[in-house]
């Protein structure tokens, strides 16, 4: 985990798929403080729809994110991918993109067990 970030127990997201499966927070206030990475796990979409999990790399630029679902609608980074039969989509607010590369170096550690 990256130094300064937590587990969140809060649900950052009210929907039921794709559902909250880890949300790590930075700040008392994630968002404006650029600080929350968000892992959601999704069964509606075909498997195929997925690429294998890599090595993720931050965008130039971050993207500016609806508010789907009850999560903020901020700019932050997104990845999808898909590992061990299941497919995920990440939403990462970081308050600038050398924070997001730190996020990301963390992550692409990231381990998935079988569903």
């Amino acid at each position: 985990m990256p130094s300064g970030w937590r587990v969140s127990r809060a649900s950052w997201s009210d929907c039921d798929d794709p559902a909250q499966v880890l949300a790590l927070v930075r700040g008392k206030h994630p968002v404006r403080d650029g600080g929350l990475l968000l892992v959601l796990e999704d069964t509606v979409n075909p498997a195929s729809a997925f690429h294998p999990h890599s090595s993720f790399r931050v965008p130039r630029k971050a993207s500016t994110f609806e508010g789907c679902c009850g999560t903020p609608a901020a700019a932050g980074y997104e990845f999808i991918f898909r590992e061990q039969g299941r497919d995920f989509e990440v939403f990462l607010w970081a308050r600038d993109r050398g924070l997001a590369k730190t996020v990301v170096a963390a992550l692409n550690t990231l381990r998935v067990s079988r569903g």
